[in-house]
């Protein structure tokens, strides 16, 4: 967990420019440089551990995002969402703008099928899958999750699961099963492109120029993997990598 706190903080500087005083900000236009110590076995983001979806956030987006210092829940690709408390329902509205880098738009029906493959498929969140009900498609940008029950931090679920193109990953049905593809070029609605992955060695992106939620800080991002803690801790002291 605390590796994915400080990842998270590393993005805030990314995307936002704000100063983070456990990150060395690279200089506007550079390349931030991670530490990774678990390096991702698979290119699909249903496969692994929590720590091996490090590597997909900066080409995958929640439905909400929390602050990376107060935890505050924070709009993402839902701009805004709504309780009902007759009917146990949050309703999340898609940001219009929001869009996969292949330019197709971020729909409620992606967000229905990631989250539901998410559980009965990848079986993860166990959790929130126990307090949701069912999933409704309102319309195109909308999408209604049911709860069995009043949660107080339901909303924190959300930045659990990536919201994935349906279009893209159904094309695997009948011939590679879901769980077991491993995809070479990777679609998301997030800022960063994959470029290169090298196993054992290093994740590669590029920022995308085309990104719905506008201009990012930096030009690029690189994941360092690392055999050790040591050596990890070596490499952030000599200023191999920005942040761990």
């Amino acid at each position: 967990m605390k590796k994915i706190i400080s990842l998270l903080i590393c993005l805030v500087l990314v995307f936002t420019a704000i100063p983070i005083f456990s990150c060395a900000r690279p200089p506007e236009g550079g390349i931030l440089t991670v530490g990774l110590r678990n390096f991702p076995r698979s290119r699909n983001p249903f496969i692994g551990t929590e720590a091996d979806q490090l590597a997909y956030m900066p080409i995958y987006e929640t439905l909400l995002t929390h602050h990376g210092t107060t935890g505050e829940v924070k709009p993402l690709l839902a701009k805004s969402w709504t309780w009902n408390a007759t009917d146990l329902s949050w309703t999340f509205n898609i940001d219009p703008r929001a869009k996969f880098s292949d330019g197709t738009p971020v729909t409620a029906e992606d967000a229905k099928w990631s989250w539901e493959t998410h559980w009965n498929v990848a079986k993860k969140s166990a959790e929130a899958k126990a307090l949701t009900g069912s999933v409704e498609v309102v319309d195109t940008r909308t999408v209604k999750f049911y709860l069995t029950e009043a949660v107080a931090d339901y909303l924190e679920y959300m930045g659990q699961c990536y919201i994935l193109p349906q279009a893209f990953w159904e094309v695997t049905d009948g011939a590679t099963p879901l769980m077991s593809w491993d995809p070479t070029e990777l679609i998301g609605s997030g800022p960063m492109l994959l470029t290169e992955y090298v196993t054992d060695s290093h994740v590669a992106f590029a920022t995308d120029s085309d990104y719905w939620g506008g201009k990012i800080y930096i030009d690029g991002m690189i994941m360092k993997y690392y055999a050790n803690d040591e050596a990890q801790a070596l490499a952030l002291r000599r200023g191999d990598i920005n942040c761990n």
